[in-house]
């Protein structure tokens, strides 16, 4: 049996081997072509392209399709004018859908898209409303699809038998299928969405809940102190507001000085 000692000793250490060699006193992209391997020209349009990725809408880059001209699946649904469509660019129609649907579900979820990029505090929900809107996107592909063929059924191939004789029947479109799938999807991340914003609501009722009950200890120390007696937060009144009414507290210190026994009294 191999020694279990000497298979150890030849494992590379990988925790002393990620630092950059010559690393000290380079700038940032020097460092960055260090680590990929490229020349440090590349790396100004690595940072160029970054910067496009951080901005709200520069997630959504690779997500219109280009235009084909006549070659699209599309063309016979396309709003662009012929004159306008430009082979190679992408689509005016999705950039179009991009936009307005991304802003329209900050808005419905309160997160401030007012800025070229989204403030940290709303980067998980920007996340999802992304992939929401990349959903619609698809969904809006997909419903051209059927718009065009103008069935959710069609002639399909069904299987092939031993003598590659093919057999066709009647069924669902792909298209139609994958609408219902982008349906389920976009309702997941619906649920997810509500989720995040429900923990958050719970955790601001948590907090809310502690700074009453602190603001309440204070306000009972304040009576006592103000009294100069025992005061029993069973025998006080809050307003609507969560405050202490002094007058009932006042009424009723006075009704337990009242009521406690005098012990001076002879028997």
């Amino acid at each position: 049996m191999a020694n279990s000692s000497a298979i150890t000793d030849i494992q590379p250490d990988y925790n002393n081997s990620l630092t950059v060699k010559g690393a000290s006193g380079k700038s940032g992209e020097e460092i960055l072509a260090s680590i990929w391997g490229m020349n440090s020209s590349k790396t100004a349009q690595i940072t160029n392209i970054s910067r496009m990725y951080n901005s709200k809408h520069g997630m959504f880059a690779s997500v219109p399709i280009m235009c084909r001209g006549v070659d699209c699946h599309f063309k016979d649904v396309c709003a662009i004018d012929q004159a306008d469509r430009t082979i190679g660019e992408r689509c005016p129609m999705e950039i179009a859908a991009i936009v307005t649907r991304f802003n329209q579900w900050c808005a419905h979820f309160n997160i401030d898209a007012s800025g070229e990029i989204i403030q940290d505090k709303d980067l998980v929900d920007a996340s999802l409303i992304k992939d929401l809107v990349v959903t619609e996107v698809q969904q809006m592909r997909a419903e051209n699809k059927i718009a065009q063929s103008g069935d959710f059924m069609a002639n399909t191939l069904i299987e092939i038998d031993k003598k590659c004789k093919p057999y066709y029947g009647m069924t669902v479109t792909p298209e139609a299928e994958m609408l219902m799938t982008l349906q389920d999807r976009k309702m997941k991340i619906l649920n997810q969405l509500n989720a995040t914003r429900k923990d958050k609501a719970n955790d601001k009722r948590k907090e809310t809940a502690s700074d009453d009950a602190i603001r309440i200890f204070q306000q009972m120390q304040k009576a006592q102190k103000e009294s100069q007696q025992q005061v029993d937060i069973m025998d006080v009144d809050f307003d609507e507001d969560g405050n202490i009414i002094v007058e009932d507290a006042e009424e009723n210190i006075e009704e337990v000085i009242i009521d406690q026994p005098d012990d001076t009294k002879e028997d």
